[in-house]
């Protein structure tokens, strides 16, 4: 599948990927943003092809699939994109004498003019993608018109949680335990709910220890009612349990803010360290849960080349990196050889983040499932925090910097809140920046922002959600 050749979307990366999709998918030509003089960018304000939401950054482009061509079957549509404004080219010149696959706000995007398939859009569509269409129709043109065989599609799922029940920062850090244990308890113990009522399993990358004043103690004994939580989890069938390190801090015992942020715990380690730390983690994953840890996952995807990963291959088959050291280069995608191991990437396909609201739809993740293109996706909790933060934030803006409206909505912003405190703060400053009705739809959206929505949708569109382990050995038999 053509999606396993690509790189970044910006910058000195972005001349590479589009000079090697030339040369590698026969027929298709990437029309990169300045490639083309004829053709029209979207631009900044532009009144067609692009909306502004009145009180943040985002932008909602409705993308439209022409469901009489052949490459269409099996795909939705209409899908309404919501998130950062997209960077796409429209193809004006070349609809005149091809045929329109999917437009933008009524605006040709991407066109078939025989006998070539031409994509005014970066073939980068993982990470935080904007045009789902990309790869479903990429394949079908592969299969029907330049006669190469593709995968059949089988889509999975693996979703991820890290940092649960929590780091030794935050151990060290809170100022109660016991209630930082009771709420992760809480959050932990919806997940199983949740993963038995829908026959799905989830993976947890647990980290294992924190930084005393004599050494190191078990995360476990601080936080009791939430390992228990997760063993029940691991007995009922729906947890994976797997290595996020021992101490997730690159200067444990370091108390400056500076140190106590610092998360890449292996970054400096030389190979006696790394396997030290290794080696505890999966010590006290092993007497914690009774079975070894089933994959790796470096604090902050911080992996010191060479030494690292080779080190955890020797405890676990499966490391995992992220979508951006895809992107930059560091590491393969998903399902290609990692030459640090010689085994398959598991790299995560899909991240959170300013997309997210595009994950919610079953319509979105249906265009990725007829692909076959499997989801890899990770989180830090069952609400994604950060999401409501970055659209208060980005409403916050609009307001004057001394006002009290102001402080007070971005008081809220902080990771201690509960997430209907801060989509209450999203409605208020659109009330006050855009009026009633749609700060009654911003305040229904923010505040459903979970990932069992993202679940749900996976599920609705097809995908069958396994454990970390599982995705590995489907793309380990496929190679």
């Amino acid at each position: 599948m053509a999606f396993s050749t690509a790189a970044a979307d910006g910058g000195v990366e972005s001349d590479r990927l589009w000079s090697r999709l030339h040369e590698t998918v026969p027929g298709v030509v990437f029309i990169a943003p300045g490639d083309s003089k004829e053709e029209r960018p979207i631009a900044e304000g532009q009144s067609r092809g692009i909306r502004r939401d009145g009180c943040s950054a985002e932008c909602r482009v409705v993308l439209t699939l022409t469901s009489d061509s052949t490459l269409a079957s099996g795909l939705p549509k209409r899908i309404a994109y919501l998130g950062p404004r997209p960077d796409f080219v429209y193809l004006d010149e070349i609809a005149k004498n091809g045929h329109v696959l999917v437009s933008a706000d009524g605006l040709p995007v991407i066109v078939e003019r025989r006998p070539h398939l031409f994509m005014g859009v970066s073939p980068w569509q993982l990470g935080s993608p904007v045009m789902p269409y990309l790869y479903p129709l990429l394949k079908a043109w592969l299969s029907q018109r330049a006669g190469l065989e593709t995968m059949p599609a089988s889509p999975l799922a693996a979703f991820r949680f890290d940092d649960l029940p929590a780091t030794a920062h935050e151990v060290i850090s809170a100022s109660r335990v016991d209630e930082l244990d009771h709420a992760r308890a809480a959050t932990i113990g919806r997940l199983r709910r949740f993963a038995n009522e829908r026959g799905v399993v989830m993976s947890f990358a647990y980290s294992t220890h924190f930084p005393t004043a004599d050494g190191f103690g078990r995360i476990a004994d601080r936080m009791p009612c939430s390992v228990a939580e997760l063993k029940k989890g691991q007995a009922e069938g729906s947890f994976e349990i797997g290595s996020h390190g021992m101490v997730h801090l690159r200067h444990p015992g370091d108390r400056r803010p500076e140190a106590e942020s610092d998360h890449r715990e292996f970054i400096d380690l030389d190979e006696r360290a790394t396997e030290d730390h290794i080696a505890a983690s999966k010590g006290e994953i092993e007497r914690a849960f009774g079975l070894a840890p089933r994959f790796f996952v470096a604090p902050a995807w911080a992996y010191r080349q060479g030494v690292t990963k080779p080190a955890a291959a020797k405890h676990a088959a499966i490391s995992i990196d992220s979508t951006q050291h895809v992107e930059s280069g560091d590491c393969p995608p998903i399902g290609a050889t990692d030459p640090e191991t010689q085994r398959p990437s598991l790299a995560e396909t899909f991240r959170p983040g300013a997309s997210l609201l595009n994950f919610t739809n079953p319509d979105f993740w249906r265009c990725y499932a007829v692909a076959g293109i499997p989801i890899h996706f990770m989180q830090h909790s069952d609400v994604d925090r950060d999401r409501l933060g970055w659209v208060i934030r980005g409403m916050a803006a609009g307001l004057p910097q001394s006002g009290r409206l102001r402080r007070l909505v971005l008081a809220m912003d902080s990771a201690s809140t509960p997430a209907y405190r801060r989509a209450v703060a999203a409605f208020v400053i659109a009330v006050n920046g855009v009026g009633f009705g749609r700060a009654v739809a911003l305040f229904l959206r923010e505040a459903r922002l979970d990932v069992y929505r993202v679940m749900g949708a996976a599920l609705s569109a097809g995908y069958r959600c396994v454990a970390v382990s599982a995705l590995y050995e489907s793309l380990s038999t496929r190679g």
